[in-house]
């Protein structure tokens, strides 16, 4: 198995044979991979009657995959976890040791000749601020920093979509990378006038109303990036809109009113699309295929220690990270993992009431009753805290 930037992009025959692949392998994560060719290894061991004759190798971890970054970060803190399924873990620890000694693959004489070093420069040292005025902490796109990666985007009109689970910094990336933009955030209730515009009493005009620029074709007129925040909860005859203004036509054209007309959008204008994969109705297909690529934007536990986040908080968040990575590996419920939003909140909590309500705080921030004590099972793992002392936050007589 190869990877780079830490995506399995090559598989590798593992029973006397050795070929290449030229498409990704489709895994979501590292441990879907391994998963799939630990079942693999112990079939074949099974048929074979002599467990010791198949060899297990990683050929390469590359470089660029550190510990803060994902998913070897939580390949790392899998390999040192408690889960119940030793024989998988154990696979997993002995194809990691198996490939460490490996020789490094030369990625320019790839079989296929592609240069896959990025056409973009950009300076992983350069500082950025949040609208807030707190430090933003980029990421790597494709060896490119994230910043940089939807500014070309928008330098291009290119349409973006930044997925990720809520608070993970889908739309912090756009507001640092365009602090210019206008958004909207959209919903089951949202019209076709929200964005396009309406129009408005106005006792000055002629007629007692006055047409009002929506967000998006205000922002077509000006030559702004324009933020589609969960565009997919809105009702499809809303996201249809944004067709003709995301292909190369980059128009909006209603006839029937003269203060629209048609309206080209003006250079700077292009749609950033954020949301959280599988929600609401989903982005049609027409629209999909208008997207120049999607950004995946996960939550950066890194970031959240970078910014002050107390550790205990951010090993608990790590750990429940790595427990909803194996449960989803194994089709089981989901674990609740705390956003980059929810910590950054406990985070300015924990000086103002303390540690103790900053952690019942992040417990109560779970959206779900019913998974909030394995929130609080990590987190008193972490403050070294005894079994049930902490809980939700609930007022008591």
């Amino acid at each position: 198995m190869l990877l780079r930037d830490g995506t399995p992009r090559r598989c590798h025959g593992t029973i006397g044979a050795s070929a290449w692949e030229s498409t990704p392998t489709g895994y979501d994560s590292l441990l879907d991979g391994i998963l799939q060719l630990g079942s693999n290894v112990e079939d074949t061991r099974d048929r074979i009657g002599d467990p010791d004759s198949l060899p297990m190798r990683v050929i390469e971890l590359a470089d660029t995959v550190t510990d803060d970054r994902v998913p070897n970060a939580f390949m790392v803190a899998y390999f040192k976890s408690d889960d119940p399924d030793k024989q998988i873990e154990q696979f997993a620890s002995a194809a990691l040791a198996a490939g460490s000694d490996a020789p490094a693959v030369d990625w320019d004489s790839d079989p296929a000749g592609t240069d896959l070093e990025p056409a973009t420069a950009s300076d992983p040292d350069q500082t950025y601020s949040t609208p807030s005025g707190d430090p933003y902490l980029p990421r790597m796109v494709g060896g490119i920093v994230d910043v940089t990666v939807v500014r070309a985007a928008i330098a291009h009109g290119w349409t973006v979509g930044l997925a990720g689970e809520p608070g993970s910094g889908k739309t912090t990336l756009a507001q640092v990378a365009a602090p210019d933009l206008l958004q909207l955030t959209f919903h089951g209730e949202t019209t076709v006038e929200d964005i396009v515009g309406r129009y408005n009493p106005d006792p000055t005009a002629p007629s007692g109303f006055a047409w009002v620029d929506g967000p998006l074709l205000q922002a077509m007129r000006e030559g702004r990036p324009f933020l589609a925040d969960e565009l997919p909860r809105a009702p499809q005859e809303v996201q249809s809109v944004f067709l003709s203004v995301c292909d190369h036509r980059r128009t909006y054209i209603d006839t029937s009113n003269p203060h629209v007309g048609q309206v080209d959008a003006a250079d700077g204008f292009a749609v950033l699309i954020a949301y959280n994969p599988g929600s609401g109705f989903g982005i049609p297909e027409a629209l999909h295929d208008r997207i120049a690529f999607t950004v995946t934007v996960p939550t950066d536990l890194s970031t959240a220690e970078n910014l002050g986040v107390p550790k205990a908080f951010v090993d608990a968040a790590r750990a429940l990270m790595t427990a909803n990575d194996v449960s989803r590996a194994k089709s089981l419920e989901s674990v609740w993992v705390p956003s980059l939003r929810a910590l950054l909140k406990a985070r300015d909590i924990a000086p103002v009431l303390g540690i103790g309500f900053a952690a019942r705080s992040l417990v109560s921030a779970c959206p779900e009753p019913l998974l909030r004590g394995r929130v609080a099972q990590e987190l008193e793992k972490h403050l070294s805290l005894g079994s049930g002392e902490l809980g939700e936050l609930i007022a008591q007589s």
